[in-house]
């Protein structure tokens, strides 16, 4: 049975024996450095993934569009746009957004927008509308009429969130995305996770911890503010996302990870590389 997270619960009995017996994997690939760790203390006890056997391989896009035709057909020409995009789910928090969605809702220069959809977006769309929040939108899924680039660019700042109890089990990879759009990331959830190192190493947004709208509603309040911190976060933002030259070094390393395991699994393949 999944998870909240989205991740198979670890099972018992049979499965179990048959894990410990069966040999462990030659490699394996994630997305987050958390996950590396994760994988580390659950598998390496037990014979399974050693350290230097886990590879975290980031993940991202094409760079943003300046003439947005999406932001345009939106008539946002004059708002600062805080948006999430993507999945709708049981690993993301909405509340705190929310809430600082109502205690700036007196700000007519200042519009959240949801992208997408998924198991709880009746519910958050609900809540929304018991609130009675006027600057709040939610759209469906737009990558029938624009490009992934034009979405995420269309924003000023993306609200990226995980629960704290999903940390190394997931990463929202809709970060990559916003960074190499080149906006910055305002991240709420565990200092740990991927995503909120990623923005406190290279500077591309902010991070705060689950629970506190008041902290979020500022942190958004000071990014429509404050233009020259904004362009400076989108510049460093932009950056991170040029480090993994559009994705070909992720790419090549994942083939040599599959290169390194299939050596190690066949001893007729390790003597021919050798």
């Amino acid at each position: 049975m999944p998870s909240r997270c989205g991740t198979p619960r670890f099972a018992s009995g049979r499965s179990s024996l048959r894990h410990r017996l069966s040999p462990g994997p030659s490699a394996a690939s994630t997305s987050s450095r958390s996950c590396c760790r994760l994988l580390t203390t659950r598998e390496g006890s037990r014979g399974g993934i050693v350290p230097t056997k886990i590879f975290a391989l980031a993940v991202g896009v094409s760079s943003s569009h300046d003439d947005n035709t999406f932001r345009c057909s939106q008539e946002w020409r004059t708002k600062f746009v805080v948006m999430y995009a993507g999945n709708i789910g049981y690993p993301q928090a909405f509340g705190d957004l929310l809430a600082a969605a109502k205690t700036l809702n007196g700000r007519d220069d200042i519009h959240f927008v949801f992208v997408g959809g998924g198991a709880r977006g009746a519910h958050v769309q609900a809540t929304a509308t018991e609130l009675g929040l006027t600057n709040v939108a939610f759209l469906p899924f737009q990558h029938s009429r624009h490009t992934l680039s034009q979405i995420m660019s269309a924003a000023d700042l993306h609200f990226v969130t995980l629960r704290d109890e999903c940390v190394g089990l997931a990463v929202p990879s809709k970060a990559y995305a916003a960074f190499a759009a080149g906006r910055p990331v305002l991240y709420q959830g565990a200092a740990e996770g991927e995503i909120a190192m990623l923005v406190r190493e290279h500077s591309a947004g902010t991070v705060l911890p689950t629970g506190r709208p008041d902290r979020l509603a500022e942190a958004i309040r000071h990014y429509a503010d404050d233009r020259d911190r904004w362009a400076k976060e989108c510049e460093a933002a932009r950056a991170l996302a040029n480090l993994n030259r559009k994705g070909r070094v992720s790419v090549l390393r994942l083939a040599e990870v599959f290169d390194e395991a299939s050596a190690t699994s066949n001893p007729r393949r390790r003597r021919a590389t050798n």
